[in-house]
């Protein structure tokens, strides 16, 4: 039953719909993996009774939403990214 004066909470599935939708325009691509790690952070969080994994989760993806929403920082990301990811082709080979 709600209470005089206050504003109704958001239920979870709604907020977190929310949050997938966004995370869909921005980058489409990134959707399942948004839906995968929010899950298991609300289960870790849930278990237990602990917000540090929901909380390491919201931080992970905003600063993920803060540079996709900039096409030039994202993209020296993707290239910092590739170079870091890189190795050397292994000695006598050709």
């Amino acid at each position: 039953m709600p209470i005089a004066g206050l504003a109704a909470h958001p239920s979870a599935p709604s907020h977190g719909c929310r949050a997938a939708a966004g995370i869909g325009q921005i980058a489409p691509a990134a959707q399942p993996t948004f839906t995968r790690e929010v899950d298991r952070a609300a289960d870790q969080s849930r278990q237990g009774s602990d917000l540090a994994p929901l909380q390491r989760f919201v931080a992970q993806w905003a600063v993920y939403v803060h540079i996709q929403r900039q096409p030039d920082v994202a993209a020296d990301l993707r290239r910092w990214e590739d170079t870091a990811a890189w190795t050397p082709p292994a000695a006598g080979s050709t």
